[in-house]
């Protein structure tokens, strides 16, 4: 049986103070780690009641300490999986935005969509790689 594809990265967004931690079927035990040596203990994602991916296809949000965790319980191969990718892309934008106080709206929809271009571009270079 081959190997099950995995991913865990961090984005550094550059021009914002945010990272963006990914994570493509990985298991909850080697998240947390990953997530302590970052410097987050793991709590924030009990509080959220979101440790488990196994309990959802994917999900995007941002810690009270500014982290803002992309994951996946599955590595994207389908036309089906990308666009769950896309939406959970989509909020991790909507975070960042709403974080620096830029709501999405007519007047920010600009440096909305470079942000999601830029996520969008780094998310599919670590997928390609």
């Amino acid at each position: 049986m081959p190997k099950q594809k995995r991913l865990s990265e961090i984005i550094d967004l550059e021009v914002y103070p945010f990272d963006v931690m990914v994570s493509f079927n990985e298991s909850d035990k080697k998240f947390v780690k990953r997530l302590k040596r970052y410097g987050e203990d793991g709590q924030d994602l009990e509080m959220e009641g979101l440790r488990s991916a196994s309990s959802k296809r994917g999900y995007a949000v941002m810690l009270p300490s500014n982290v803002t965790i992309l994951r996946l319980n599955f590595y994207p191969r389908t036309p089906n999986d990308f666009g769950m990718l896309a939406h959970e892309i989509f909020h991790v934008c909507e975070f960042i935005m709403e974080r620096i106080g830029a709501k999405v709206n007519k007047e920010t929809s600009e440096p909305f969509a470079y942000l999601l271009q830029y996520v969008t571009e780094k998310v599919y270079d670590l997928i390609e790689s």
